[in-house]
């Protein structure tokens, strides 16, 4: 049951935050919404990357955090 309400508790809280990113008129893409909770689900930890981070900024973060994997949407790529 643990599990259960583990899921529960999770699903409330992304419904939450739609909520709250719908208010501010942010549509997330669906993409992204399930790529956060695959990795969240799967014990990773998600750096979310301003697409209008300049090259140099973003090599820094790059190099700082030491990715094993690097998604991004292809209209960014």
């Amino acid at each position: 049951m643990f599990l259960l309400d583990l899921y529960i508790l999770t699903l409330t809280r992304v419904l939450s935050l739609t909520i709250l990113l719908r208010h501010f008129h942010s549509r997330p893409l669906l993409q992204s919404v399930i790529n956060y909770l695959a990795i969240y689900w799967a014990g990773g930890k998600v750096v979310a990357v301003d697409p209008l981070t300049s090259a140099e900024d973003l090599k820094f973060i790059l190099d700082d955090a030491q990715p094993d994997l690097v998604l991004t949407d292809e209209e960014i790529a």
